[in-house]
């Protein structure tokens, strides 16, 4: 069984929790939200690991996407139209 809570919320400045909780391992992704620095963990019923999050910069990688489905016609992975929708 697994049970998630998702919050998402502007009232509640500086909380940028992820958090999954299964029968023996949970999930905890702090500053979640954060271009940068990512603190995770991932909770085992002997002990807890750190996970690694590579960096990277996100902007930089959306505009070489955008970029690279102009030049071979592609779709993007979020087309325009879920903007409508929001």
């Amino acid at each position: 069984m697994v049970l998630a809570n998702c919050r998402s919320s502007y009232g509640y400045e500086g909380v940028k929790r992820f958090q999954v909780f299964g029968s023996k391992r949970s999930l905890i992704l702090d500053m979640a939200t954060y271009y940068y620095e990512h603190n995770s963990e991932l909770k085992l019923e002997d002990g807890t690991q750190k996970i690694e999050i590579q960096e990277g910069n996100q902007f930089a990688a959306e505009m070489d996407h955008l970029s690279e489905c102009i030049l071979e016609n592609k779709t993007p992975k979020t087309p325009g139209k879920k903007i409508y929708a929001m």
